[in-house]
């Protein structure tokens, strides 16, 4: 028999015999599943954590931090600002002003500062709420500021990007002073950049990120000047041109540009999605609304997510393409949710659970799941039904994974006898398939699906080609979790003919 690790999954470059860098096998398809050192590790099932329902699609998702160590989550749709409270959304829309009027294709953007969450859009006055006093609703963010699409928070400055009168301009606050917005009063300022494009994104941290169409500014506080920051243009040449797929890192920017997937760091720029995954995003999205794309991170390991609509019938975002800047993969999933975000859990006593019906049955976590612990930071999401949910479900989500096509055998045709899937696999349920091929102009036709041996945990065939390709499936209801997939041992022997 022949072990085939799994390498990256690359279906840009998943042609014949493909190998990655270490000389593993280059995946075609790695569906519900996160890239890990040793191979690939499962992808929870969203659940809901709430029977209460947002009244309309969600916009915007956020949490804020209160000064007593809790945290409160707030949502938004095209016309109002919701709070999460007691297993529901409660409307927290401005009381004078009206509804909002939120883009169709358009998001809300959200930065805390101290104890004040803004919220903007490009089409309202930026709001605000100060989640230590007991406000029940947002209100219009005092100074005067301008509308604008994007919000960060860079040092002691809240920075609004994209704004309504000149999509080319950044402001930023007085320092330490989130109503200052007077220009030239207490460092708040105004810059405009010439060239670029619109500005598509802000980040913020210790120092900025400013992301045009064309452009990738650096913001550096300047202590002591009458100006709060410099701004430097790093990179001349892209940018991102879906302004929601910026997102950043300890020390990088990632984004989607006109031509694919880039980040942005202490080695410059570095086109991620090269001959990966590129080709595969424009296959699979829906190209008309390509502004839309979001980003988030995942506040439990080093993955950055993009969430998308993967084709012009998609109602909701139906498609999440992963990437762990740690080891350099990419992954997708097929879950689906109205928005996704960074989140936090809200806390959860014995009595609360009561509200899910049977211990046994009713409940969408596990006990120990961190999702029951407040505060604890997870991938969160409005799903489908406007329900709040979180990314931890109890069982994984089904997993398929399939092998760039393969030469078993240089030069001749082979026969494929047995399959045995390397991994941690628990109480999963696996089963496998042989695809082969007769020539590679052929098109490629697959076994019935076959679950391996309880005794030896083979999976037996007679599948004879000159190429084949190798699919795994992992699904899960019950039992001690599947950890860990990391290749296939393959028995094939010469079929007797060149």
């Amino acid at each position: 028999m022949s072990v085939l690790s799994y390498g990256a999954w690359e279906p840009d470059s998943a042609g014949v015999n493909a190998r990655d860098q270490n000389g593993r096998a280059i995946l075609q398809i790695a569906k519900n599943v996160y890239p890990i050192k040793t191979g690939y590790g499962p992808v929870q099932a969203l659940s809901a954590i709430a029977n209460g329902a947002l009244p309309d699609t969600c916009k915007g998702l956020a949490f804020a931090r209160t000064s007593s160590g809790g945290y409160e989550i707030f949502a938004g749709t095209t016309t109002h600002l919701y709070r999460f409270i007691s297993s529901a959304w409660t409307d927290y829309t401005r009381v004078s002003g009206g509804n909002y009027n939120v883009s169709a294709d358009d998001f809300w953007s959200f930065a805390q500062f101290g104890s004040k969450l803004i919220a903007v859009n490009i089409n309202d006055a930026p709001q605000v709420i100060d989640v230590d006093t007991g406000a029940t609703a947002f209100s219009a963010l005092a100074g005067s500021p301008p509308n604008a699409r994007y919000v960060t928070v860079v040092g002691d400055f809240v920075v609004l990007g994209c704004l309504s009168a000149n999509n080319r301009k950044v402001r930023n606050s007085a320092i330490n002073d989130s109503t200052g917005w007077t220009v030239g009063t207490n460092l708040c300022d105004e810059q405009e950049f010439p060239d670029g494009g619109r500005v598509t994104g802000v980040a913020g941290g210790e120092f900025g990120w400013v992301v045009q169409e064309k452009s990738i500014r650096r913001m550096d506080f300047h202590a002591g000047a009458d100006i709060a920051f410099s701004f430097e243009r790093v990179e001349k040449e892209h940018g991102a041109a879906a302004g929601y797929s910026v997102v950043s890192t300890i020390n990088a920017v990632f984004f989607l540009s006109d031509d694919g997937f880039y980040s942005f760091g202490e080695q410059g720029l570095v086109p991620i999605g090269d001959q990966r995954v590129n080709r595969w995003f424009r296959s699979n999205s829906d190209t008309t609304r390509f502004f839309t794309v979001v980003a988030f991170s995942d506040p439990y390991a080093p993955r950055i997510c993009w969430s998308f609509f993967n084709s012009s019938g998609s109602t909701i975002f139906d498609r999440l393409l992963i990437y762990n800047w740690h080891i350099d993969q990419f992954t997708y999933s097929d879950e689906s949710a109205q928005f996704w975000a960074t989140s936090v859990t809200s806390g959860k006593t014995l009595e609360d659970l009561d509200t899910y019906g049977s211990i046994d049955t009713g409940v969408p976590y596990s006990l120990d799941s961190r999702v029951w612990e407040g505060g604890r930071p997870v991938i969160g999401a409005v799903d489908s039904n406007g329900k709040l949910a979180f990314l931890e479900g109890a069982f994984p989500k089904d997993v398929l994974i399939t092998t760039a096509p393969m030469q078993l055998i240089d030069s001749r045709r082979a026969t494929v006898n047995g399959v045995y899937p390397i991994g941690i696999f628990n109480d999963a349920t696996l089963g496998l398939r042989v695809g082969r091929r007769e020539n590679t102009k052929s098109s490629v036709n697959y076994t019935a699906s076959v679950v391996p041996s309880t005794s030896s945990g083979i999976g037996r065939f007679k599948a004879s080609g000159r190429v084949h390709e190798i699919e795994l499936s992992v699904t899960q209801a019950s039992g001690s979790l599947w950890t860990q997939i990391q290749g296939i041992d393959v028995d094939a022997i010469d079929a007797g003919a060149k």
